[in-house]
């Protein structure tokens, strides 16, 4: 699942427990998570992720029951 905004993507990678965070600008992928647990930062088949107004990440962890979320941190360029 995609999300775009300010030139990043955000996907949900549910088969390696992890959000992929594309940034266009700097051509680079950052990853979140990965692999599986159960602590804050650590999913389990994530499968949904947006981003607020205000800038945070709402991830569904649905392996773990939960909606976990999180401060986007500002782009960096490479």
């Amino acid at each position: 699942m995609l999300f775009r905004s300010t030139g990043r993507t955000l996907i949900a990678d549910s088969g390696n427990h992890r959000i992929v965070v594309r940034n266009a600008d700097a051509r680079t992928w950052d990853f979140w998570g990965g692999p599986a647990g159960t602590a804050t930062g650590e999913f389990v088949m994530p499968m949904a992720v947006t981003v607020g107004s205000d800038g945070d990440v709402a991830v569904a962890d649905t392996g773990n029951d939960r909606i976990q979320v999180a401060t986007l941190r500002p782009a960096t360029s490479a």
